[in-house]
């Protein structure tokens, strides 16, 4: 019996969940940044237990990671029974025939995440600036050229009624931020400088100037009687001019990259919804159902980090860094070095949380390099000033 061979290898397989309207194979060197989609690798060298969102982008930048940022928090105040219903739910619901209690507690949690969110689109920022100025200080120190490498950057959800008794910590990770000192342009020149260059011409005009004025001062000396004449004239008739109000041009249509922008938000903030979606039917989802308490928001970032929302808190960065490495640990991103120093963290609560990648997936871990030791370098954890408060009344 003759064997039959295929001609050409079987096609690629794709995630069970993707809709069939997506599937398919991007043949071009390189795809366009905004298909944002989730990419399943079998046979991946690193295990990683946690949801990974990975966006088919070179770097994520700043607005990406406060939008899902934003997002993965009303999913996360859902899942662990802080509010009765999903934050962006209850933003529509009237509040009907609640009582005095309970729609106190939903504005000021509805208030309070409003808050929250605005910060964050101004933390990142911040936060990229300030690794940014890290980074540049430890080029100069070495005597290199800066370079501004994307960089792993972390915020903790606490829910619990303090942040050293939390019931539930969950990691919302970001690999690849785009790190640049935001509010600085290189392409401004001087404004010194172009003055200096400019005084040459300037003293030619003015002798110019002044011989012009000696020459037409005798002129001006035969005319008197005219010369009075004319400015009466002239102010006369500017006087009689209407003052027109200054028209208001339309405002001008949304710009093709503002669209594109909003657009790719959305296809991130759906593609997070679907990705902890599919976590949950697997098995490894987040939801607990647990009584309302306190939501404490953290994140980490270096001592030069400035955001007047965000108070330094060095008294739980020990217990928050050995969180963190239980979830490095999990995610297969430990380095070996490193973790024989460290002391193992106690499993006894878990450590749940997601990861947003680029198009790369996770990078492998590799050791820091060591510079001279500068203060304003060290990472500690911040926590928002704000407070979030569940609810189950309704």
């Amino acid at each position: 019996m003759p064997i039959i061979c295929p001609e050409a290898p079987p096609p690629l397989s794709f995630h069970p969940d993707e809709p069939k309207s997506e599937r398919h194979v991007d043949s071009s060197p390189q795809s366009p940044p905004l298909n944002l989609e989730i990419n399943v690798e079998p046979g991946t060298t690193q295990t990683c237990r946690y949801p990974t969102v990975r966006l088919n982008v070179d770097v994520v930048t700043d607005l990406i990671a406060a939008r899902l940022a934003t997002s993965f928090l009303g999913h996360i105040l859902f899942l662990k029974s802080q509010v009765p219903f999903p934050v962006m739910q209850l933003l529509r619901i009237p509040s009907g025939k609640s009582g005095a209690r309970a729609t106190k507690l939903r504005t000021d949690l509805l208030q309070s995440f409003d808050t929250l969110s605005s910060h964050l689109n101004t933390t990142y920022t911040a936060l990229s600036t300030a690794l940014a100025r890290c980074s540049q200080k430890l080029s100069q120190a070495q005597n290199e050229q800066s370079t501004f490498n994307p960089e792993r950057v972390y915020l903790a959800i606490l829910v619990g009624p303090s942040m050293g008794s939390a019931r539930s910590k969950v990691i919302y990770a970001v690999d690849g931020l785009e790190t640049k000192i935001w509010g600085t342009r290189d392409d401004i020149n001087d404004p010194e400088d172009s003055e200096d260059e400019e005084l040459p011409e300037d003293s030619d005009s003015e002798d110019e100037n002044s011989e012009e004025d000696i020459d037409s001062e005798e002129e001006d000396l035969s005319d008197n009687n005219h010369s009075e004449e004319l400015p009466l004239e002239n102010d006369n008739s500017s006087d009689d001019l209407p003052i027109l109000p200054q028209s208001r041009s339309p405002s001008p249509p949304p710009s093709m990259a503002h669209l594109e922008e909003q657009k790719a938000l959305n296809a991130a903030d759906r593609l997070l919804s679907r990705t902890l979606a599919a976590a949950d039917a697997d098995g490894q989802g987040m939801a607990n159902e647990m009584a309302p308490t306190q939501v404490h928001i953290l994140i980490r970032a270096p001592r030069r980090f400035d955001h007047p929302a965000w108070i330094p808190r060095q008294n739980i960065s020990a217990s928050l860094n050995g969180t963190l490495d239980e979830f490095l640990e999990e995610s297969g991103l430990s380095i070996p070095d490193e973790q024989a120093k460290r002391k193992k963290p106690q499993r006894n609560k878990g450590v749940e949380g997601v990861w947003i990648t680029c198009r790369d997936g996770l990078a492998k871990p590799t050791p820091k390099i060591e510079g001279p030791h500068d203060e304003e370098n060290e990472l500690i954890w911040w926590s928002w000033d704000g407070k979030i408060i569940g609810f189950s009344d309704w």
